[in-house]
């Protein structure tokens, strides 16, 4: 597996929350605004040279006793991530063992704003444990 600096949103961040959300875990991306060739300013977007994938994976089991936990890829116009909206969402992670690959989805193409960024919104009741890896990897890149 191989993950470019660039696309990482973090190694072994902490995934403890508070109940509510949604709230930015780890590092956010910027795909920095530029001019193309013609002089119009352009944002560059994920996916459209080929498919990349959102991939979260559980370092560090994660604890909230019966807590539902939800992580998304977000994006927003501005650095503040979890204002924004959510492109791809897994399921109920809840208590999920280390190991675990909790979020694998394709990028959409042509969606994506300036900022992306990994959020966790917790339900229920507060996590008490837990760690994740977070990065944007190629469609031949498998999580082990």
């Amino acid at each position: 597996m191989i993950k470019d600096a660039l696309g990482n949103f973090g190694n072994s961040i902490s995934a403890i929350q508070n109940v509510g959300g949604p709230t930015l875990i780890g590092d956010y991306i910027d795909l920095e605004a530029h001019l193309d060739s013609w002089g119009a300013s352009r944002t560059p977007d994920i996916g459209e040279a080929g498919d990349l994938w959102v991939n979260v994976k559980v370092t560090t089991t994660l604890v909230g006793a019966s807590s539902t936990a939800v992580f998304a890829l977000y994006h927003h116009t501005a650095a503040g991530v979890a204002s924004g909206a959510a492109l791809v969402t897994s399921a109920d992670v809840g208590e999920s063992a280390a190991g675990t690959t909790v979020l694998r989805h394709k990028i959409p193409a042509g969606t994506c704003n300036r900022y992306l960024g990994i959020c966790l919104t917790v339900g229920t009741q507060n996590q008490t444990a837990g760690a994740i890896d977070a990065w944007i990897g190629d469609t031949g890149e498998t999580p082990k």
